[in-house]
């Protein structure tokens, strides 16, 4: 026994064409024409309501299609980052950090990496001291922490 179709055809999941040129490895550049907190600001999940221009991509969204976001990183950031580590004449990594890479959240597992690069005590330490660790990240980025605690990197220690 079959059962019915219960989604009117209207709401079943879209699909892009086959002919699009967009897809996961080549993403396309919208814009985002606006957003908004949907939840309080001291929510422990923060949503947002996001409008995005799909401009001539011949792509449509609909209610319940899924689209990720991606970011590119300051240019600015990027290049402090490469200096701090002593890394400037590499482009390639230059354009890496700046297209594929969070370079702003610092995260436990980036200490626990870069601990293994840097030789010192008290960064040891505090990736040893969970709570302290926690506290430490709160209101810092990966930048912070390359400076606080210099080591010279190759890319691929960078890169992690």
């Amino acid at each position: 026994m079959a059962l019915p179709d219960l989604v009117p055809p209207e709401l079943r999941l879209s699909i892009v064409p086959s002919d699009s040129r967009w897809n996961r490895e080549n993403p396309y550049p919208a814009r985002v024409r606006s957003q908004r907190l949907l939840t309080t600001p001291t929510a422990f999940k923060q949503v947002m309501h996001v409008e995005v221009d799909l401009g001539d991509s011949g792509l449509q969204y609909q209610c319940g299609d899924t689209l990720a976001i991606r970011i590119d990183n300051d240019p600015a950031l990027v290049d402090e980052i490469l200096a701090v580590c002593g890394l400037q004449a590499d482009t390639e990594l230059a354009a890496a950090l700046q297209a594929s890479h969070e370079i702003t959240q610092v995260h436990a597992g980036f200490f626990k990496h870069y601990a293994t690069h840097c030789d010192n005590a008290a960064l040891q330490a505090l990736v040893a001291d969970a709570r302290a660790l926690r506290a430490y990240m709160e209101h810092r980025q990966i930048v912070d922490v390359l400076r606080e605690f210099p080591a010279r990197l190759t890319a691929e220690q960078l890169r992690g």
